[in-house]
């Protein structure tokens, strides 16, 4: 059994917040990288939804590769030295701006870095012109959100908690 859910969040700053700080740590446009490079993220990626959710990762991390491979998945990366170490991909579907994943490397899951690569997402879809939605459900982020969200006088965001159970031990279920 796991459940995955954030507290409430209570945002009081109604101005955008400053890109944290995460030394050493720089964002790039994920369709600059090539898709051998992602190879040890998305295999901690897999690892981590089989793990936490007991769901198989596999073809979406494949077809993430795919679409870095011919530089036509629009994202940001997360880079440490010369390693990914996060990335974000996003998707235009008429006015609305989807992220489709966000994922920091265990090693490198702080709030920090998932707030810089956050807050790099949507700072690139608020300056796509025709964006005037933006939605995501990004169920692997690891630190739950205190702070106000980037554009918060434009955004809203709702937790949302994701639960799961074995049901080959809930006959009780069904009684």
């Amino acid at each position: 059994r796991s459940v995955r859910c954030g507290p409430p969040a209570a945002y009081t700053d109604a101005s955008m917040a400053a890109w944290p700080e995460s030394p050493g740590v720089e964002t790039v446009d994920l369709r600059e990288l090539s898709a051998g490079s992602l190879d040890p993220l998305l295999e901690a990626e897999t690892r981590a939804w089989r793990e936490e959710l007991a769901w198989d990762f596999t073809a979406s991390a494949g077809l993430v590769k795919r679409f870095v491979d011919t530089q036509s998945l629009n994202g940001v990366a997360l880079i440490a030295g010369s390693r990914v170490i996060g990335y974000t991909y996003v998707v235009i579907e008429d006015d609305k701006g989807l992220i489709g994943d966000l994922f920091v490397m265990p090693d490198f899951a702080t709030q920090q870095n998932e707030d810089k690569l956050l807050h790099a997402t949507v700072d690139a879809l608020m300056r796509t012109s025709g964006v005037r939605r933006v939605e995501t459900q990004v169920i692997l982020m690891q630190h739950p959100r205190h702070a106000a969200p980037p554009y918060a006088q434009h955004l809203r965001m709702f937790e949302r908690c994701f639960m799961t159970r074995d049901l080959r031990s809930a006959d009780d279920l069904w009684l």
